[in-house]
């Protein structure tokens, strides 16, 4: 249901919090009648997401959430409800491998999550919008604000159903995790304190999906892309992502490292240059280490 007044439902609570008897008040609300079909419950979420975006901002959450033109939250929310990689199980009452929360990061306490629907929604975006080809991006960024049709939207569900499936076919990991449940937490085994696996971080998935996406751009296919992209090191606590992408001292993500960067030591790593051709890449990388002798592998830059 589609609540107008979070904050005022969030200060309720606190109030009753700290004072109990105010629990036998009375409060007038209204409530907006639907049809029950889901055209009615469509048609809601529409009115209310489409009143907040201009009336006043509402959340990257609420978007994924309740957004019926957004064909990225659209997706988003079928790839949670229907693929079974990723399939919520909430119907059954289970705990899924996507963590409904409204921020992106994973909590170090979240054992069994691999990523957020925050994060999901992101990677449905980087995946499907062309990088390179900035003036086919402006176009399909409409994507955004005008909802396209069902075919349309179920080219995007199927192109990220792929991408999914090639990364379980691809990262050992992943294989482990999908012929798992939840609750056996195997998520939790490969994020730890000492760092873990970078596909188990929002931030790294993100850098990952980016890396495929321009090289999807250059004419690679995406399953060429991804079997390339999985072979790069993943393990956070050492070269080439600490101090990059995992700060050693603080156990922590660098959450303020370039996105750009990220992606480029992923396409460094497969051969490829940076999407721009003026980023020095060992330039920043030293920056970002603290060390002005820092090198990264030889592996070779072929372009």
């Amino acid at each position: 249901f589609a609540i107008d007044g979070q904050h005022r439902v969030e200060a309720i609570k606190q109030a009753l919090e700290r004072k109990p008897e105010l629990g036998s008040e009375e409060l007038s609300v209204i409530f907006v009648a639907h049809r029950t079909d889901e055209e009615g419950r469509t048609r809601t979420r529409r009115l209310f997401s489409t009143l907040n975006r201009y009336a006043k901002p509402v959340s990257k959450g609420e978007i994924v959430a309740l957004d019926e033109d957004d064909a990225f939250a659209i997706v988003t929310r079928r790839l949670v409800e229907e693929f079974p990689l990723l399939r919520s199980g909430l119907e059954k009452g289970d705990v899924g491998f996507v963590r409904f929360a409204k921020t992106t990061p994973l909590p170090a306490t979240d054992r069994m999550s691999l990523t957020s629907i925050l994060a999901l929604y992101d990677i449905t975006e980087i995946v499907h919008i062309p990088f390179l080809d900035r003036a086919q991006r402006r176009r399909m960024k409409r994507l955004k604000h005008r909802r396209p049709s069902e075919q349309k939207l179920d080219t995007i569900f199927e192109e990220q159903a792929l991408y999914w499936g090639l990364l379980k076919e691809h990262i050992p990991e992943y294989q482990e995790l999908f012929s798992s449940r939840p609750e056996e937490q195997v998520a939790g085994k490969y994020r730890t304190l000492e760092g873990g696996h970078l596909m188990f971080r929002p931030a790294g998935q993100k850098a990952f999906a980016r890396a495929v996406r321009i090289m999807m751009d250059r004419g690679a296919g995406m399953r060429d892309a991804v079997a390339a992209l999985s072979s790069v090191p993943m393990a956070l606590d050492a070269s080439p992502w600490q101090y990059v992408l995992w700060n050693p001292s603080t156990k922590r993500i660098n959450s303020k490292v370039s996105a750009l960067l990220l992606e480029s030591v992923f396409l460094y790593y497969v051969g490829q240059n940076p999407r721009r051709d003026s980023y020095d890449l060992l330039d920043e990388y030293r920056k970002v280490v603290g060390d002005p002798q820092a090198e990264l592998p030889p592996v070779g830059l072929s372009g």
